[in-house]
């Protein structure tokens, strides 16, 4: 199952590194042919349903719980949800920051730093695919 989203796009900043040989005024010439590059995603609020977190529920790991058809509402009086044959609970961080985005990220880019509004397509696992946003 899939999740794409049209909300507010998320912000894709993307930044060089310098290297230790890198002058104060501009990147070195290794670093202009293989730049070192950073990426990071800023999140325009957490969204309920589209990019909040859901991670496996501690306590239920700890107790060896495992999922069963009733597990998708209430446990131990905590809203819990099924995700990959795992009990999960809800987060207050995003799942797009969170998540290994790094190959659309040299798509969306090319490599070039700047600030990049995108929005995400994600599955029940820690990939997400990001898209230039409109």
């Amino acid at each position: 199952m899939s999740t794409t989203t049209t909300a507010a796009p998320h912000v894709l900043v993307v930044t060089r590194v310098p290297c230790a040989q890198c002058p104060t005024d501009g990147p070195c010439e290794e670093c202009v042919e293989d730049p070192d590059i950073n990426y990071e995603v800023e999140c325009p609020g957490i969204d309920v349903g589209r990019c909040q977190l859901w991670q496996e529920c501690d306590e239920c790991r700890a107790a060896g719980r495992k999922p069963s058809d009733d597990d998708y509402h209430q446990v131990h009086g905590i809203q819990h949800e099924v995700y990959m044959d795992v009990l999960c609970t809800e987060t207050q961080h995003c799942f797009v920051q969170w998540a290994d985005y790094s190959d659309s990220a040299d798509d969306v880019s090319s490599n070039k730093p700047g600030r990049y509004p995108v929005h995400f397509d994600s599955t029940y696992d820690d990939e997400c695919h990001l898209t230039l946003a409109d």
